[in-house]
């Protein structure tokens, strides 16, 4: 059998010059790839072919009919042309059809100067329309918070709908009526969907558009900088449309990036906490009980003056540092340089994942895009990356789509992605221990009556994963323990085989694993309320909202029993409002640095505006504060130099510089597997089996949409048209008779 992997080519011959394409491609991609573009509407890259606008279609010698460009797929020899006048007038009748009923109203409509339609009229169309039926006019009508829908500009690509189905797996959006009455849109009232408006961005018209961007500024007076999103760890590239110091739109356009044209909501809508008008823009001490604003010069020397104060007088150990997961990896660093300077030990940051125990035992590299897009076998145990991870669904549920990879999934919940599953086993809270310890060749009946679950189930699913040859294995936050650090290394539990098996934390935070990257060796979190105890009288604490979680309470009390406090963030936190000293940190798009994904793959973040009042990035303020404290930093106004440090001390970033970055995108951090010991895997699994409750009743609530994906965060409910659009996890919205009133319906 040939090893060859080379692609295989063929030539093809266009208007009588002979090019050379890859075999097996279709005809309309194969052209791209020549710098030759033929108009279309319905076709698109990232979707199975439709062939319903017909402005694609091309004169292929033998044939006795124009073809489709977008579902015929070259073969060697063939003959095409594709600009005889016989194909242009083609393409003229078609955009007359198209625009018969289209309104004129290119001059007010969100999408002018990116419509295609506009484009292809303007390259294609006829100076008169000889159509002179009646139009149907359609109000445009809000679909969801963030969607409206301006029905009479549809071409009928049926796009929005494919996308809906195929990317996103929801299928929310649908045709409605027949012939010149029919319209896109909703049998629901509003959209009951994850509200990503991704069918926004591949709409070729101005048919559905984003409210965050109703008659907002032309797409050409606005400044575009390709940067990293802040919410979630998948890493999207998204781009941010900019003009003056205020940010308009985010964006996800030209396939750049490892999400192309994908985006989630919050990726999409949730930019506004930038330009929050509830921003902490100026420097804060507190004078007498109440915060006066201060000079930078004088917060700084303050804030020296006074960490010095108590390490002095109490040891450098009753100085507590913390970092962040949502803010650069330059700026965590030189939050580390504070530390280092005053010599404490205690500098952490606050996980969302216990990435210590999973990457002490990981049993291979992190995949990637390209890990999951070409596995054959999926495993997802423990969480549900449709609710936290979306682009990782997103590429989880392409190759399943396709018939190319089994998925199979293990969760204690019901989660929502178990609907693509092959295989989806209901486990007993905490029964994760208990089904590795199947998957490993323990008794199947212990460890199904551990796991809640049937001998059966362990059985089938240890076999689909053991006759894996490229398996990924995604690892969520319900797994902890033992079952954490055996999940992590599942390659080393399975049976010996011919496989690559490459493994994802589903972490939460857009830079939780370049925080425990730079971060994670301190003294973990929960310290602070625990372990550490009143030894703690100083700490400055950078972008962590320190009462977000269920604990507030007793975080405010051990808060208030601080000598010193000093809070780096973006708006007045409750931590904020006890605060000795406020300092005023820049945000994702007012800076440059890097992101470190899901991946381990580090990507450029690039400034989009100027520092919104006097803010200024994490890295340069813990610059100056451990220069101030007597620490000699090399990276003075440069933050290239502070990543050029970062990677000089950390060997995992050693190859990832910003010049790779600037070609490649995401580079892959380097970082050793790591080699377990299979007994003690095993015998760590024994133990947590035998403690788990076989009494627990399994939980029979299936998880709604948005459970977590549409909660607000840390920095979402600062912005408000997410924090309009949801409310306690859901999305507010219009019913179907509220939908109905609106819009009455007429006869056809």
């Amino acid at each position: 059998m040939s090893t060859d992997t080379t692609t295989q080519t063929c030539t093809i011959t266009v208007d009588g010059v002979p090019v050379v394409v890859p075999a097996g491609a279709l005809l309309i991609e194969a052209l791209k790839m020549q710098g030759i573009d033929i108009p279309n509407f319905c076709y698109y890259h990232n979707l199975p072919a439709q062939a319903s606008c017909r402005m694609c279609l091309v004169r292929i010698e033998k044939m006795p009919r124009l073809q489709p460009s977008c579902t015929t797929v070259v073969r060697d020899g063939m003959a095409v042309e594709i600009n005889t006048p016989e194909i242009l007038d083609m393409r003229r009748g078609m955009l007359e059809f198209m625009l018969a009923n289209h309104p004129l109203d290119c001059p007010v409509c969100d999408r002018g100067g990116e419509c295609e339609l506009q484009d292809n009229a303007f390259k294609f169309g006829r100076v008169d329309a000889r159509f002179t039926e009646e139009k149907h006019p359609a109000p445009d009508v809000d679909i969801s918070p963030f969607i409206y829908n301006d029905a009479q500009r549809c071409v009928f690509c049926y796009r929005c709908i494919r996308v809906c189905d195929i990317w996103m797996d929801v299928g929310a959006l649908a045709k409605l009526n027949r012939g010149a009455h029919e319209t896109i849109g909703t049998f629901d009232g509003w959209l009951d969907c994850e509200h990503c408006g991704n069918c926004v961005d591949v709409c070729p018209t101005g048919t559905l558009l984003h409210t965050s961007y109703k008659f907002g500024p032309r797409p050409w007076t606005l400044d575009e900088t390709e940067t990293t999103c802040s919410y979630c760890a998948d890493g999207c590239r998204v781009r941010l449309g900019s003009r003056g110091d205020t940010v308009h739109r985010s964006i996800a356009r030209d396939g750049t990036g490892i999400n192309e044209e994908f985006l989630c909501v919050k990726g999409r809508y949730g930019f506004g906490y930038i330009n929050s008008g509830e921003r902490v823009t100026q420097p804060l001490v507190r004078k007498n009980g109440e915060l006066h604003p201060a000079t930078w010069d004088d917060a700084l020397e303050h804030v020296a003056k006074r960490l010095g104060e108590v390490s002095k007088a109490k040891g450098a150990d009753a100085v507590a540092v913390l970092g962040s997961t949502r803010i650069t990896n330059e700026g965590n660093f030189a939050v580390a340089e504070v530390a280092k300077a005053i010599g404490t030990p205690n500098i952490s940051y606050e996980p969302d994942y216990d990435l210590s125990t999973f990457m002490k035992s990981v049993g291979g590299r992190l995949a990637t895009k390209a890990d999951v897009l070409s596995a054959d076998v999926i495993f997802v145990i423990g969480g549900d990356p449709k609710e936290d991870q979306p682009l990782t669904a997103h590429h989880l549920v392409q190759p399943v789509f396709k018939g190319k990879a089994a998925l199979y999934v293990a969760s204690s919940r019901l989660v929502r992605i178990r609907k693509r599953a092959s295989k989806f086993v209901h486990l007993r809270p905490g029964g994760e221990a208990a089904l590795l310890l199947g998957l490993a060749g323990g008794s199947l009946e212990v460890a199904a009556k551990a796991a809640g679950c049937a001998p059966s189930d362990i059985e089938s699913l240890r076999s689909s994963l053991e006759g894996g040859r490229k398996v990924v294995v995604m690892v969520g936050s319900d797994c902890r323990g033992a079952a954490l650090e055996a999940a992590s290394s599942l390659g080393t539990l399975l049976a010996q085989g011919d496989r690559e098996v490459t493994y994802r934390p589903l972490v939460f935070d857009n830079n939780s694993i370049g925080a425990f990257d730079v971060l994670g060796q301190g003294v973990p979190y929960a310290s602070i309320t625990g372990s550490l105890g009143d030894s703690i009288s100083a700490l400055y604490a950078v972008g962590a909202d320190l009462m977000d979680g269920e604990d507030a309470e007793a975080v405010r009390a051990r808060l208030g029993r601080l000598d010193f406090l000093v809070v780096q963030d973006l708006f007045m936190t409750d931590a904020a409002l006890l605060a000795e000293v406020v300092l005023p940190a820049s945000t994702y798009a007012e800076q440059d640095g890097t992101f470190t994904n899901i991946a381990g793959e580090v990507q450029r973040v690039h400034k989009a505006i100027d520092p919104v009042g006097s803010t200024r990035p994490d890295w340069l303020i813990a610059s100056q504060i451990a220069r101030l404290l007597g620490a000699e930093v090399k990276y003075r106004g440069s933050v290239s130099a502070v990543y050029r440090s970062l990677t000089e001390s950390n060997p995992a970033y050693a190859n990832a510089t910003y010049v790779r970055m600037m070609t490649e995108g995401a580079v892959q951090t380097e970082r050793p597997s790591a080699s377990p010991d299979r007994s003690a895997l095993v015998s760590a699994l024994t133990s947590a089996t035998a403690a788990t409750d076989t009494t627990a009743r399994h939980n029979e609530v299936p998880t709604e949409m948005g459970e977590r994906l549409f909660h607000l965060g840390t920095i979402g409910k600062y912005s408000k048209l997410l924090a309009d659009a949801f409310e306690d996890g859901k999305a507010k919205g219009r019913s179907v008779e509220e939908e109905a009133a609106l819009i009455p319906l007429k006869s056809v």
